[in-house]
């Protein structure tokens, strides 16, 4: 059954103009004149390349979501300790119940009605 996960995607003020479905790397801080070519992001471990995939950034007030999988959200969504079921989202690669992650999934639908049926449709699932 595929398990659940959060991946750290970088900083947002850094990080989001850059972020695409295919994002392979990440930034924490500006980009130097050199064009620093960011961080990578670790491969997807096996056990959760099935499953939901939540990317999160670090701003100044705390975290937010903004890649589901392979879909950049337009909108992204703050994390909300009481509200998601975590106390804080990470490491990268951490397993999340499905509880947790029909939390977040329904406030990313909220905030992007226009996913939604891509969004209802993902393996959410896993224990």
């Amino acid at each position: 059954m595929p398990a659940n996960t959060l991946v750290y995607l970088g900083h947002y003020e850094t990080s989001y103009r850059k972020l695409h479905a295919d994002q392979d790397r990440y930034w924490t801080k500006p980009e130097t004149e050199d064009g620093h070519p960011g961080k990578p992001v670790d491969e997807v471990p096996e056990k959760f390349r099935d499953g939901v995939q939540f990317g999160f950034m670090q701003t100044t007030d705390g975290f937010i979501f903004v890649r589901i999988n392979r879909l950049v959200l337009p909108t992204p969504v703050l994390f909300i300790g009481k509200r998601h079921g975590l106390q804080a989202p990470g490491p990268s690669w951490s397993e999340i119940d499905a509880e947790v992650t029909l939390n977040i999934l329904a406030d990313v639908i909220v905030a992007n009605p226009g996913f939604r049926d891509e969004l209802i449709r993902l393996p959410w699932r896993a224990q």
